[in-house]
This record gives C-alpha cells, structure tokens and sequence, in this order.
C-alpha cells in the first residue's frame, strides 16, 4: 500500500525528504529513492524547485546515490592485463578500449593519463617487478611529464575564441550569468526563474500589471492587469490574472503544471509554440521597451 501523499508546499517537501533521510539513516537521497518512499510525484517537486539538487540543498541533504567506487587495485591490475594482452603499452585510446571502464573513470581517479601511467609504474614495481614492458613504461611516464610541462601552458593559450573553459568546476563561488543586457538595472540577461521574476517585478508597471503576491506555490503570482484604457483613471479596468514564472515557456509542461489554474505564463524565452495558456515573453518585452527608450 504506497503512502499517504503529503502537502505539497515547499515546507512540506523538505519536511518529507529530511523525514525520509532519516528514516533511511543517510544524509545522501537520490530523487527516485524519495519518490518511492513518500509517494510523491516528480513533477510537485519541479513546481517548487528548479531541481531536485535545489530541493536537497534546502533540506541539508546530498542528492543522489553513493557511487560506487572502483578499487584502484583493481583498475590499475585489469590495464596491466591489457597491456600484457596487447604486448605494449600502445595509445591511450587502443589501451582504455581493452578495459572495462572510459577514460573518465582512470582520469578523475589519477588525475590525467600521466597520473594513471605513474600509478600503474608504481604498482608494477611493487606487485610485478618482471613486467616485460617496464622500460617502455618508464619511457611513456617520462615522456607524459615532459608534455605536461612544456606543452600543456602552450596548448592552453593557443585558444583564441569562445566558448572560453568555465572555472565553475575550479571555484564553486562562480556563478555562470546570462548574455549582455544593459536593460536598467540588469546588466544581463536572465540563466533561471528568479532572474525572470525580478525583471517582470521591473517592467510590470510599463506593460500594464500591478502585482498582487508572488510566492513559491503554484501558480507563482497574483497580478492585476490593464484591459481597458481611457483618458481618466476612472475609465481604465483591470482584471485579476494567476501567473507562472518560468525561465523557458515549456519548463511548465515539464514541471507538471495544470493549464487551468494559471492564466499567462510569464517567462524569458518562449519555446512552446503549442502552449494552451497565454505567454509573455520577456525578451521580447525587453526589446520593445529598449527601442521605444531609445
């Protein structure tokens, strides 16, 4: 008998998780291990959260699964084997195609080929002194370090164009931002839903929305907008409008949303030519605005 399904706030669902951890006596939940122990469907998650991680991260919890961790034992032995097998040492690539695992899998665990070559001399040297292809080996190590040193700088500054390598990987406090703006006071464009919500919070007032909430529950926001104009307040209505913010029209769809509770789907690019609700685009609005500006 699947559980009963809890409320769907985002309190509620990092209650759930951290309940759900605890239960499971880890700190580490993968998003398929917590849907099967709280009966709740991944499209509520993505109603309140970007992602699983954001949800996690909200929680005090890691995502996903431990992975497992291959003993270095062991890959160092099965490409020994290879190198027996294919009497030499031979190419980085024909070597990883005779093991059981990709390059990645040696390259995080020693730090490049050259790191996997060192490790390997030195668990032949300890577990097989005999090995009829350590001068080629030793050769091969060698030959890596001198790569490393004098070509690796050299290789690096002969990229002369975009896309530049990102230093996300090296420095978690960089933060990726969109393309160059210069729309007021975004100096560039929206990467994510918040970056949406602050620019509509911006230009609500010139395309005719005042708004009423904006909180995390589906549907994001309550507005009023302008459907009648006329030469004096008296004349003008407006009329109440429920409003998703999403980065992408389509991440609605994704995210499991129901059409008939929401009324425009406010967002930065609009990528859902088939949407059933209304869609306000606002790149489009900030180009509108920009020219009119100017």
């Amino acid at each position: 008998m699947p559980p009963p399904r809890p409320e769907h706030t985002c309190a509620a669902l990092i209650a759930t998780a951290q309940a759900v951890a605890a239960r499971l006596g880890s700190d580490r939940l993968s998003l398929k291990t917590f849907c099967r122990e709280s009966g709740v469907n991944p499209a509520r998650i993505y109603a309140r959260f970007d992602d699983w991680q954001a949800l996690c991260d909200a929680a005090g919890l890691v995502g996903g699964q431990v992975p497992r961790e291959i003993p270095a034992e062991t890959l160092l032995r099965v490409l020994y084997d290879a190198i027996l097998a294919a009497g030499g040492i031979g190419t980085q690539g024909r070597l990883i195609g005779r093991v059981h695992w990709s390059k990645v899998t040696y390259h995080r665990r020693f730090g490049g080929w050259h790191g996997t070559l060192a490790a390997l001399g030195d668990w032949v040297a300890e577990h097989a002194p005999d090995f009829p292809h350590r001068a080629a080996l030793d050769e091969r190590i060698a030959s890596q370090a001198r790569r490393k040193r004098y070509n690796g700088p050299a290789r690096a500054a002969l990229q002369t164009a975009p896309p530049w390598p990102s230093r996300a990987g090296i420095d978690g406090a960089v933060r990726a931002c969109g393309a160059p703006l210069a729309f007021r006071a975004m100096v560039h464009a929206p990467v994510n839903e918040m970056g949406v919500v602050l620019l509509f919070g911006m230009v609500a007032g010139d395309i005719g929305y005042a708004i009423d909430s904006i909180g995390a529950a589906f549907p994001d926001g309550a507005a009023k907008r302008l459907v009648a104009d006329g030469p004096r307040d008296a004349d003008s209505r407006w009329e109440p409008v429920r409003i998703e913010f999403e980065f992408r029209s389509r991440n609605f769809f994704y995210h499991g949303h129901d059409a008939a509770e929401c009324e425009v789907i406010v967002c930065w690019q609009h990528d859902w030519p088939d949407c059933p609700i209304e869609v306000l685009a606002l790149k489009d609005v900030v180009a509108r605005l920009g020219e009119r500006r100017g």
